[in-house]
């Protein structure tokens, strides 16, 4: 699939296979066959996330170079018995930021409300100073969205138990 704007699908997913090796320094590695690539981690958790992030990362330099997507994964593929098939999900949104326009502004805490609304933009934060002092950044809703999940998902980690291929 040859990525453009107009069609661009925001969701994708792509098969890997995890497996667990105490032995190793990063015990859990997880295959991605779509990118012929192996990413590494320390949990269960982890290794998702740090094969998401790969997957986003390639998925943004291939749209940015116009090169063609990988077709995504329908079906799981077969492992060793030692190995875990799974489906990494994608949402490009989350990478977008690699390829936004950087363009912030600083104002001052006396300008009208319409006036900074109409700064703000995906990708596109507006800071505020009182004083000369940072006092304030207004973000789009949706960067808010993204702050807020990728918060909520480190949280959940942090108080939830991690999944041990080893039982």
């Amino acid at each position: 699939m040859l990525p453009t704007t107009e069609a661009m699908p925001n969701q994708l997913t792509y098969a890997s296979l995890i497996r667990y090796d105490e032995l190793e320094k990063m015990p859990y590695m997880a295959y991605i066959p779509a990118f012929d690539a192996e990413v590494t981690g320390d949990s269960l958790f982890e290794v998702i996330e740090q094969s998401r992030e790969y997957i986003g990362r390639c998925l943004i330099e291939r749209l940015i170079n116009l090169r063609a997507f990988p077709r995504v994964d329908e079906t799981l593929p077969k492992g060793q018995p030692d190995e875990v098939a799974t489906f990494i999900d994608i949402e490009l949104d989350r990478y977008r930021y690699l390829i936004a326009d950087k363009r912030s502004s600083m104002e001052t805490s006396e300008v009208s409300a319409d006036h900074l609304l109409a700064k703000v933009k995906d990708a596109q934060p507006v800071f505020l100073n009182e004083n000369g002092h940072g006092k304030f950044a207004v973000v789009s809703l949706n960067d808010f969205k993204l702050i807020h999940e990728v918060a909520m998902e480190r949280l959940t980690n942090h108080f939830t138990n991690q999944t041990d291929f080893s039982a």
